[in-house]
Order: C-alpha cells, then structure tokens, then sequence
C-alpha cells in the first residue's frame, strides 16, 4: 500500500487523474474541438443536459439533495468519461491509461493471480531457449 492508502484500478485512476492535471498546467497550446458541424455539437450537449435534468429531478422526487455545480459546468452523473473530456474531442483509439505493472486482480475475496500471470512473472521454463530446428525447406 501507499499513502494514499488506495490498490489496483482506484489506484491507477488517481494516478492519471494527477499526471493529466499536471501535464495541463504545465501545457502551452490550448485544447482544440474537433472540427464538426455546431448542430451536432449542440445535439450532444442538449442531450446530455436532458439526461442531467432528468437525473435531478429522479433525486428531487426521491428527496435526495444534490450538491450544487459550478456556473458553466455539467453535472457528472456516472461514466468513465466527463462531458468535458468528451464532447468535441475526436478519439480513434481508446485510452488505456498508464502502464502500471500490476499482478492479478483485486476482488472481494482477495487477490486473484491467474496462471498466465505467474507464467508472465517468472519467465519461461529452463533449457526452452533457442532450441529451434533451424530452417525448414
């Protein structure tokens, strides 16, 4: 355990959380909107102002006081993306996050190593190095 006192993906996500932040301070240019027509950029947002209405109203009617949000901010309402992260950004591939090397996986009964993974940390058997059949014709 850290400091921080938290494992595994919790973990991994403050970690980029921070990097992201500080790579934002120190950057020089600013971020660019993909180039998309503003309909569409305004359907989107529209859209997930009805989803943020509705959530608040759902809370309302349950008697659940929400917090209150920023001027010109969205409400984050669950997903593992912002609206702001979103929204405008053109994304091929999906991020993966950092590299961090980690064995297992944390469940509630504890950590659970999977026989790849203790193949992957202790390397091949001995005496399977280089023992090809050379060229085949």
């Amino acid at each position: 355990m850290n400091s921080d006192g938290m494992i595994g993906n919790a973990r991994k996500h403050t970690i980029n959380s921070r990097l992201k932040q500080l790579s934002g301070i120190n950057s020089t240019k600013d971020t660019k909107l993909e180039k998309m027509p503003i309909s569409m950029r305004k359907g989107m947002v529209k859209s997930r102002q009805d989803k943020i209405a509705k959530y608040e109203q759902e809370a309302r009617d349950g008697g659940i006081v929400l917090s209150h949000v920023k001027k010109g901010e969205f409400r984050k309402i669950g997903g593992s993306l912002t609206i702001d992260e979103r929204i405008g950004t053109e994304r091929r591939f999906r991020q993966k996050g950092l590299k961090i090397n980690s064995v297992g996986r944390s469940t509630k009964n504890g950590l659970v190593i999977s026989q790849r993974d203790i193949d992957r940390i202790n390397g091949p058997p001995p005496g399977t190095k280089g023992k090809g059949k050379g060229k085949r014709r």
